[in-house]
């Protein structure tokens, strides 16, 4: 099967979202805050709430389980 340069670079865009899906959510896990987990991928904020809004390739899930990693840390922390 041969792709064409159009489908390329959507499969190239995507894996690079995905990527920096992961590494936002992991950021957002362990620090709880939104701008500086942006910050430390190199994107800006409004992405997240794109992803959210898209639900790209199932993030609003993603999300869901790093705001609970988040609070579980924090569970942690005070006790």
């Amino acid at each position: 099967m041969v792709i064409g340069n159009r489908e390329k670079t959507r499969l190239t865009r995507l894996a690079g979202q995905l990527e920096n899906q992961g590494e936002f959510l992991r950021l957002f896990g362990k620090l709880g805050r939104l701008g500086e987990a942006a910050r430390g991928v190199g994107i800006n904020r409004q992405a997240h709430y794109d992803w959210l809004r898209e639900d790209a390739q199932g993030y609003r899930g993603k999300w869901e389980a790093a705001q609970a990693e988040w609070r579980e840390g924090l569970e942690a922390r005070a006790m």
